[in-house]
């Protein structure tokens, strides 16, 4: 289906303080890894990929909630599940899953 073997699926991240264009959060918004690490966002752990790698911003609980970038093997997944929630959410668990602490 067009897995990328090595390649991430989602990572949680930490958004900066202060103002932040969440109109750009979303699926599929032409966003690169480089372009939301100028924005200010890190990883909760390790570091950001390859900075060319596409990235949609996920805030699947709002502003407030737990914050995520999605890349190309994500939407792999939802090609062999569309329900966005679930997707996520079995994401969510594998990273908890391969040690990223919660806050």
């Amino acid at each position: 289906m067009g897995w990328q073997r090595n390649q991430p699926w989602i990572m949680e991240i930490t958004l900066p303080g202060g103002a932040f264009p969440y109109e750009k959060s979303g699926l599929r918004k032409g966003m690169t890894t480089g372009d939301w690490a100028n924005l200010g966002v890190t990883a909760r752990n390790g570091n950001l990929p390859n900075a060319s790698l596409p990235a949609d911003l996920l805030l699947p609980q709002g502003r407030k909630g737990p914050a995520f970038l999605a890349f190309p093997n994500f939407d792999i997944y939802l090609e062999w599940n569309k329900s966005f929630i679930y997707t996520t959410s079995a994401a969510y668990f594998a990273t908890r899953l391969g040690g990223c602490k919660t806050l």
